[in-house]
This record gives structure tokens, sequence and C-alpha cells, in this order.
């Protein structure tokens, strides 16, 4: 969110690969990368709590509740590693303005 209100602010400069020009304004670069990154985010989230109540009432051995928590917990992993990329790109390829 930080970078997203710096590169309203003109402070940052992000490569063309990472924002879009806007229809009104094309001077303007929109930092949709940033903000589908923010969206993940609470999908990430989400998926963290459901993991996290499913496990809640195990008790210390095996049950089949643990069937339940393979789909969420390989989606939040694939979910992070996808953003991780997105978000390594951003920052390698974007310049701080003086």
């Amino acid at each position: 969110e930080d970078l997203i209100i710096t590169n309203m602010l003109k402070g940052v400069d992000m490569d063309d690969a990472y924002a879009t020009g806007s229809s009104l304004m094309p001077q303007k670069k929109n930092p949709d990368a940033l903000e589908l990154l923010r969206g993940k985010a609470g999908i990430a989230l989400g998926r963290a709590v459901g993991l996290t109540a499913t496990l809640k009432g195990l008790p210390r051995a095996y049950n089949k509740d643990l069937q339940e928590d393979k789909i969420p917990l390989f989606q939040a992993v694939d979910t992070v590693k996808d953003c991780l990329a997105i978000c390594t790109g951003v920052l390698l390829t974007m310049k701080a303005n003086p």
C-alpha cells in the first residue's frame, strides 16, 4: 500500500510492464501489479485463517480433519510464490524519483 501511495505522489517511477496508463490521463501510471498484490494478500490471509480454523480443535493424534488442510495450504503457497515473483519484478524495475 505504501508503494501505491508513493507512486500516486510521483515518488517512484514504475516500469510499464507493471503499470498501465490511464485512458483519461495517459501520463498517469496506474500501479496495477501492486493493486492486484494488495488483493491477493487478503485472499492469502483468508486461506490462512481457514486453515487455522480447520486445525483449531484437533487432539494430538491424526484425525480425518487433516484431509481438508491440504488444498488451502497448497493454494496459499502457490499464491505467495506468484506474489513474490511479481513483487520482485516490481522492485527490481522501479526507479526512485528525486
